[in-house]
């Protein structure tokens, strides 16, 4: 959640966090899903994962977005696609970003959200 003001921390002091839990509990993890990067949060990924190669949309429309890591040299990792597709009707920008490689798809999906019946409708017709 980079966007939120509701921390202490900075979104870059989170995502150093966030990525040193997962380090140190998946010390092998080959392939990492964020959703709500900033751009700050984008150059800690860049920092701390320089081995990486990290997937998001070219052209973004808001201040977040999804990001797909793949750790580079990793056994059959060669990425042979990555694409995004943008949900037509998301007031909020969200998407679908999808990294293939070998028989693997990834699929990193940020649908809506709210509570309100036209945000579960906007969901489901997104996830389909």
């Amino acid at each position: 959640d980079g966007i939120s003001g509701g921390y202490k921390n900075s979104p870059s002091t989170r995502m150093e966090a966030i990525l040193y839990n997962i380090m140190e509990t998946y010390p092998d993890v080959e392939v990492i899903l964020f959703q709500e990067v900033v751009l700050q949060m984008f150059k800690v990924l860049k920092q701390k994962l320089p081995s990486w190669k990290l997937h998001k949309r070219r052209q973004l429309t808001e201040d977040y977005f999804n990001v797909t890591a793949v750790r580079s040299g990793a056994v059959g990792m060669r990425v042979e696609k990555t694409s995004s597709y943008v949900f037509p009707h998301s007031p909020n920008g969200r998407h679908l970003l999808t990294v293939r490689f070998n028989a693997w798809t990834i699929a990193n999906v940020h649908a809506e959200s709210g509570g309100r019946q036209e945000n579960r409708d906007e969901r489901v017709a997104q996830l389909h």
